[in-house]
């Protein structure tokens, strides 16, 4: 959201119309702002970063669209399965991955996760 519109690409791409939902997985303020300027009436919205604590929002987009909101803070139960897919090669995400951290290198790791001016999407720790 720093470098690009994402409220104006998503519309562009829908022709103004929006998405059904929208996961938020940054947890700042513009994030946040723009998953419910994306969805559509009725669209559904998961929150699942803790970054910012207090936020200001226009709850009046939320209302006028009759969002589904909803916050995940933890993923019970749901690591096994999706390891097991990546072991078994079924599902690939290297591609999201842009850094790489062996676990003696962690510290690097966290500091980089840090930085709000890396050019970073997902930081692995390898063991």
């Amino acid at each position: 959201s720093e470098k690009e519109d994402v409220v104006r690409t998503i519309m562009e791409k829908t022709g103004n119309k929006g998405v059904d939902s929208a996961i938020e997985t940054v947890g700042i303020r513009q994030t946040i702002k723009d998953s419910i300027e994306v969805i559509k009436r009725g669209g559904h919205i998961n929150w699942l970063a803790l970054n910012e604590d207090i936020i200001d929002i226009s709850y009046i987009g939320i209302v006028c669209k009759s969002a589904n909101i909803k916050g995940t803070f933890r993923y019970k139960n749901s690591y096994r399965p999706v390891i097991s897919l990546l072991e078994a090669g079924k599902i690939n995400f290297d591609g999201w991955v842009s850094h790489r951290f062996k676990l003696d290198d962690i510290e690097d790791a966290f500091r980089l996760a840090n930085d709000r001016n890396a050019d970073k999407m997902k930081i692995m720790i390898t063991i």
